[in-house]
Formats: structure tokens, sequence, C-alpha cells
């Protein structure tokens, strides 16, 4: 019998983020190669847990504090930890810390503005609070169920709003 012959690996080609993730447009991204070696030294944590490596990485605008923000996410994009620059290029040496040649393989993701504020206005309707319309980068928590969202600020303004009203029932005199 002959011996089986292995088909070389292609790399994987991951999609690329959408407008943006969390806080604004994605300005670069980089899908990290299996060659670039992770490194984190017991600087960065995430909770009680050592950072460890992800699959990619976005920088996106800061549109609430100004700045960027560096993303380490998995496979599908999802957030695993992040931290804050003053610009892209802070960020990208953030980064090659942690992934040592990583400056290389970024890619410009060439987000619009336009592009942006619509990708931000979908993530609002599908993740964001469905009383005040708030999207997932401007509230601090929220509660789900189902299909709908309650942020922590409408739960304190409906809880000051109840509060208030049991007030004026309780001053209310009752018929007898």
């Amino acid at each position: 019998m002959g011996a089986r012959r292995r088909r070389p690996r292609r790399p994987v080609s991951r999609p690329a983020p959408m407008g943006g993730i969390a806080t604004g447009p994605t300005t670069d991204w980089v899908a990290v190669p299996p060659s670039v070696p992770f490194r984190n030294r017991g600087s960065f944590w995430v909770g009680d847990k050592l950072l460890r490596r992800q699959s990619n990485l976005a920088i996106c605008q800061d549109r609430q504090r100004g700045g960027v923000v560096l993303l380490f996410c998995d496979k599908r994009w999802n957030i695993r930890a992040g931290t804050s620059a003053q610009s892209v290029g802070e960020a990208k040496q953030t980064a090659e810390r942690y992934y040592p040649g990583l400056r290389e393989h970024w890619v410009s993701a060439g987000v619009t503005e336009s592009r942006a504020k619509q990708y931000m206005q979908q993530l609002a309707a599908e993740h964001g609070c469905s009383f005040c319309g708030r999207g997932p980068s401007e509230i601090d928590t929220h509660f789900q169920r189902r299909n709908v969202r309650i942020c922590s600020g409408c739960i304190r303004e409906f809880h000051a709003g109840l509060s208030g009203k049991r007030a004026i029932l309780e001053r209310r005199p009752t018929k007898r």
C-alpha cells in the first residue's frame, strides 16, 4: 500500500471586522498569523486571568473618550480584552509588545464615516437598549429577556419614576 500524501495546509482567511466594534469605526485590523509569537509576561490581566493569545486584533476610534481602543478578539471577532491608546501608532506599539513581529501584518480597514455610522446604528438596533435606543458602546450594563434589552440607566429612571409615583399615592387620602 502506498503512503497517503498530505495536502499542505492553506492559511485560513478570516473576514475583517465590520464597520466598527464597540466604541466607533474600525481603523485597522489584523488576523494574527500562527508564526507570530504571543508574549504576556504577567502584564495584561482580564479579571483574575492572564490574557491568552487571541486570533484577531482591531483598532477602533473611541468616540466617547477620544483616542483609540486596541481590542483583542477571538476567531469570530468577539471582544475578549481591550486597552486605550492616544493614537493608532501607540495602539500598534502596544500590540507589538504582546505579538512581536505583528507590525507588518496590519490591514487598514478603509471604513468610511457613513459606513461606520450605518454599522453602529445597526449594532444599536440589534444590541442596544430597547427603551432609550442607546447603543452597546453607550451603556454600561443591560439586561436582556428574549429580544428586549434594558440598560441600567433606564432601570434607574423607571425606578425613580415609580418611587415618585408611590410617594404621591401614599399621600393621597383614601375614601371610606
